[in-house]
């Protein structure tokens, strides 16, 4: 109903006229009266007027809103700047009460705080309540993808059999094709046919048939996928696995995604080497460094270490070797091909004038020799010249020098007037120059080679193979077989000051060469030049930024060291058990061939074994759990890879995780609303909790034109003028000081 506020410009036509005429004070009076009665907010005539207004919770008086709330919020508490909208909610909020929506409500309405509800129930573990899903496929010989029917000449494609049985026409297997995936492998486009609802089993190289509109039509053959692996038990592959562990399959073709359990490990104690290089020296080349590793121990008393490496040692038997490394127990050697020492003969030195039985240099005559094992590191590069063998992978330091490599004493018998050098005898072999004959008057650029050369220090030997049934630890020495006839020697350098800060195992430089100190006496210091020719004696070291002028340079003669012979490569051996001898197959893969030899890699990518694979069946999937309910924690199937997951899942405690318990979080503390949440919303029978949760939601616009968006740094491409574009981000995060959004998972911290 609408009533006037105002009435008193109605009071002047309400007298009679003579009033109007005669008595203008009488009716200017009681026109003023009636104006203060309208306008004074305590006047009856004023609040009568408005009398519906104030039955309006949005229009009506303050000091009514009192009474509003003690109508329809009563016991809750009272706020005059919400209250107005409180009012006219109310309602829904008591029929949403005990729902999301009727908290969410409740908070935006008493608090005008943005919540999230968690229910821990949610996140109970639900025993038997997973499902676990395993795919299996058809890997088939590439083709085009059309067929023709025998029959009406009709062209079919594989889309025709999706939803459709198929049938093997050799083993009569069925099955129900669900997709069809096409791979490009060794360039080909090869079709990948998943099946379910399967009858036996498909083979490999067998057609598949489907009945189209009643007529049998022939689908491409199948190659077959992996199914099987035969570990070869003659590889020495790593020790320490574990039954459980996972491993994947690389081969020579162009195959992806098999992976495989291992079911079965040996059980016997066994010991493998592995390799170091603590020390790549220098002087080092490619084509003739050798590693070479003890095969054989000689326990002994040897407390004055009285072997020098590589010397040469006999026994009476005629059996050959040398010295790899010693300690106060025992002589390592390295026997030569096709002999062994035993303690069954004297063993004696060969490079000693006279030569000196080990018994007499141990004073001992109890020496007990190991059997020989030479199955580390394998054969080697220089003696093999396959790249596949034993050799240096990788150089730095490097230098490349011109160097003559024929050796003087293979033609100390050939008599000065010899008409040919070259003969042999009584030259050992001939010069490695062009020139026929060579004679005293042949120049020595045809009579020799000079042959090109990368000298460096070591960083890592490649192809190593760590071999087995060590019993006792073994010995190393990476040695250049040519670059030591040289015997370039380390140099020892005095300086007018030595820097404070130089220690042994630093680099020092002059000019564009460097080197490496390993000692330092008083000003001197000893260095091993990473040079053929090393440093000079009249440009100053650098260390640290400045010079050091030099006072004396001289070549260490004494030295036991020189270039390719003075990096240390230290050998472990590893004892353990665990060696590969079966996996089973939990993935196909793709593109994997019969009777392949693949490695078996493990998780941290070195080859476990060896093995060859059968692949003509039917592929399978490595299997997924569709829904984690049941579970704790485990392995999942994600993007084709088996991962390590959380689930999230906990036990029913009767407390926070049960049926009826739920969770506020919101920036506010739970004694902040506790009270009258349970007052108004609160359900009996439910338990309440809360948790802090810095939170908010935020809508806004940029006109990109005025505003700059930036990417990790690098500003995007530049955006038309006047193009506008929205951004709604649900969350911002407290740690940061970006606008982002923010992952948050309910009910986890």
């Amino acid at each position: 109903m609408a009533i006037d506020k105002l009435i008193s410009f109605h009071i002047e036509r309400q007298f009679p006229a003579i009033y109007r005429e005669d008595g203008q004070e009488l009716v200017q009076f009681v026109k003023e009266y009636y104006k203060f009665l309208e306008t004074n907010t305590s006047q009856s005539l004023y609040n009568g007027r408005r009398i519906y207004e104030y039955r309006d919770i949005d229009t009506t008086l303050e000091r009514m809103l009192l009474f509003f709330k003690n109508k329809y919020l009563a016991d809750l508490i009272f706020d005059d700047t919400t209250i107005r909208i409180i009012v006219k909610n109310i309602l829904g909020l008591y029929r949403r009460k005990g729902t999301k929506d009727g908290l969410t409500l409740f908070f935006q309405l008493f608090y005008n705080e943005t919540i999230k509800v968690y229910n821990p129930s949610r996140d109970m573990l639900r025993p038997s309540d997973s499902e676990w899903k395993k795919g299996r496929y058809l890997q088939m010989f590439p083709n085009d993808g059309i067929f023709t029917s025998t029959r009406n000449s009709l062209q079919y494609t594989y889309q025709d059999i999706i939803g459709k049985t198929i049938i093997g026409e050799a083993s009569e297997a069925k099955a129900v094709v669900d997709k069809i995936n096409l791979i490009i492998l060794n360039n080909s486009i090869v079709p990948i046919v998943f099946i379910n609802d399967i009858t036996g089993n498909f083979i490999g190289l067998e057609g598949i048939v489907s009945v189209i509109n009643g007529i049998p039509v022939r689908f491409g053959t199948i190659d077959g996928s992996l199914s099987s692996i035969a570990i070869d038990n003659n590889f020495r592959g790593t020790l320490n696995n574990n039954i459980g562990d996972i491993v994947t399959f690389k081969s020579v073709s162009d195959s992806i995604g098999g992976r495989g359990l291992v079911t079965n490990v040996t059980t016997e104690f066994t010991g493998v080497v592995s390799y170091e290089v603590a020390d790549g020296g220098w002087g080092y080349s490619v084509d003739s460094t050798k590693l070479l590793v003890s095969n054989q121990v000689i326990f002994m008393d040897n407390s004055a270490l009285n072997f020098t490496i590589l010397e040469k040692l006999v026994d009476t038997n005629g059996n050959t070797g040398v010295v790899i490394g010693q300690s106060d127990l025992l002589v390592a050697v390295k026997a030569d091909a096709g002999k062994e020492f035993s303690d069954s003969y004297v063993i004696s030195t060969v490079d000693r004038t006279p030569n000196v039985t080990l018994n007499s240099l141990s004073g001992s005559t109890a020496i007990r020799v190991v059997a020989k094992n030479d199955t580390s590191p394998g054969n080697l590069y220089p003696d093999t010249l396959n790249a596949s063998d034993v050799k240096v992978g990788e150089l730095k330091n490097t230098e490349t020098v011109s160097l003559i490599f024929d050796v003087i004493g293979d033609f100390t018998s050939v008599p000065l007037n010899s008409s040919d050098y070259n003969t042999v005898p009584p030259a050992v072999k001939a010069m490695t120059g062009t020139a026929s004959p060579v004679t005293l008057s042949t120049p020595l650029n045809t009579a020799f080679d000079l042959s090109s050369v990368d000298l460096g220090t070591i960083v890592r030997f490649d192809n190593i193979d760590p071999g087995a049934d060590y019993e006792n630890d073994v010995y190393s020495v990476a040695y250049d077989t040519r670059v030591t006839l040289f015997e370039r020697k380390p140099q020892e350098i005095t300086l007018q000051n030595i820097p404070a800060t130089l220690n042994i195992g630093d680099e020092v430089t002059q000019s564009s060469v460097g080197g490496k100190v390993i000692a330092i006496q008083d000003t001197t210091i000893t260095i091993v030049p990473y040079s053929y020719y090393g440093f000079n004696s009249t440009d100053p070291i650098v260390f640290g930024g400045e010079n050091w002028p030099i006072v004396a340079l001289s070549t260490k003669f004494n030295s036991i060291n020189f270039a390719g012979y003075n990096a240390t490569i230290d050998s472990i051996t590893n004892f353990g058990i665990g060696r590969i001898v079966n996996v089973d197959i939990i993935d196909s893969g793709y593109g994997y061939l019969h009777n392949e030899i693949v490695d078996v890699i493990d998780s941290a990518g070195r080859t476990a074994a060896k093995g060859t694979i059968s692949a003509r069946s039917q592929g399978s999937t490595g299997g997924y759990w569709a829904s984690l309910d049941s579970h704790l924690n485990g392995y999942s199937n994600k993007n084709g890879l088996l991962e390590y997951f959380d689930s999230g899942k906990r036990i029913q405690d009767s407390e926070y995780y049960q049926e009826y318990s739920y969770e506020v979080q919101s920036k506010l503390g739970i004694e902040q609303y506790e009270e009258n949440l349970k007052e108004i919303t609160h359900v009996a029978g439910t338990k309440l909790f809360g948790r802090f949760n810095l939170e908010d939601n935020i809508e806004s616009k940029a006109d990109l034109d005025q505003a700059v968006i930036v990417f990790d740094g690098v500003p995007p491409p530049e955006i038309p003028v006047g193009v506008t574009a929205e951004a709604s981000i649900r969350y911002v995060t407290a740690d940061t000081n970006k606008v982002t959004t923010d992952g948050f998972v309910e009910g986890q911290s």
